[in-house]
């Protein structure tokens, strides 16, 4: 690809994630790792609250990304603890790479594309006369999508078709879970 002192891999990522993924593996596996992930974790937080609380008084953006920085936080780790585990065991099906660190890292930097589209979305958010445009959101969301499933593949050595398979037993698998164990929390309500 290039050599280390040029190569950035936020930049490169957007262009070519497999051959960036690859570096990445074959390197420092888990540069960024934390730091994407709470990043992407926060933002994604920030952006679902905002669409579904009022903003117009300082207290409550305050407590907005308080909350933002708090679930975003513990989102992050079960993303990066327990989600790897899942990925790794649906991996199995297919017989995907299934090093600790190496999926650790993919998880990480397929989450990377979604910080910018988090962001895109939560300036339209914030840009209400900026609604009719809205639709890049979805355009960029799907972009997002793709990358993540290349650097998924390129992680664990499959097709995107598998990466998606793999990802979508892994998302099932974890709502599965936690209808499981909140479900008789739920119950008191």
């Amino acid at each position: 690809m290039q050599n280390n002192q040029e190569f950035n891999p936020f930049k490169l990522m957007l262009q070519k994630p497999r051959e960036t993924m690859r570096v990445i593996l074959d390197g420092d596996k888990e540069i960024y790792a934390i730091e994407l992930i709470i990043i992407a974790s926060f933002l994604t937080v920030l952006n679902i609250l905002l669409r579904y609380f009022d903003i117009s008084q300082a207290e409550n953006i305050v407590i907005l990304i308080a909350t933002s920085i708090a679930l975003g936080f513990a989102l992050s780790m079960a993303l990066y603890y327990s989600y790897t585990s899942l990925i790794r065991w649906s991996g199995d099906f297919f017989n995907g790479i299934n090093d600790v660190t190496t999926v650790r890292s993919a998880i990480a930097w397929s989450s990377y594309p979604f910080i910018f589209v988090n962001l895109v979305s939560i300036f339209f958010i914030l840009s209400p006369s900026l609604k009719e445009f809205e639709f890049i959101v979805l355009l960029l969301g799907a972009y997002a999508l793709y990358l993540s499933l290349n650097i998924m593949a390129e992680a664990q050595g499959y097709s995107i078709f598998y990466a998606f398979i793999n990802m979508a037993i892994a998302i099932v698998s974890l709502i599965f879970l936690l209808g499981i164990i909140f479900s008789p929390f739920i119950m008191l309500i």
